[in-house]
């Protein structure tokens, strides 16, 4: 279970230091998110990788952290149907409307997360 935790920790570093570096480059691929489709697969994917934290927690150096992060995923999963097609986008078009400046802040967490999903995973 640890290998799938430290692929998600790499997955979400990668993106994050892409966000950091060229948020461009981000925010044109989100622009692909606006699918209703492509929205509902981001939520399993999200409710996925949400039980992979959470049921993998217990052999990774932060059990409780991980259990947290992984509730606190598959919440952001659920989100996604919740909130809408309609809303979801709205918030999409909200973020690419933001100087790259508030982009690159708002990735700063994801990079760090992603990396301490690594270095605990594997510890």
């Amino acid at each position: 279970m640890n290998f799938f935790i430290g692929g998600i920790g790499g997955a979400i570093f990668l993106v994050g230091l892409v966000g950091l570096l060229s948020p461009d480059i981000l925010l044109r691929g989100v622009e692909g998110l606006k699918s209703s489709r492509r929205l509902y697969a981001l939520s399993v994917a999200r409710l996925a990788i949400g039980l992979v934290l959470f049921l993998g927690a217990a052999s990774t150096a932060f059990p409780g952290l991980f259990r947290v992060l992984g509730v606190l995923v598959i919440l952001r999963g659920l989100a996604i149907p919740a909130l809408g097609p309609t809303r979801v986008r709205a918030l999409i078009d909200w973020l690419q409307s933001r100087p790259p400046v508030l982009v690159r802040v708002l990735f700063v967490p994801a990079t760090a997360l992603g990396g301490l999903l690594v270095w605990a995973a594997f510890q």
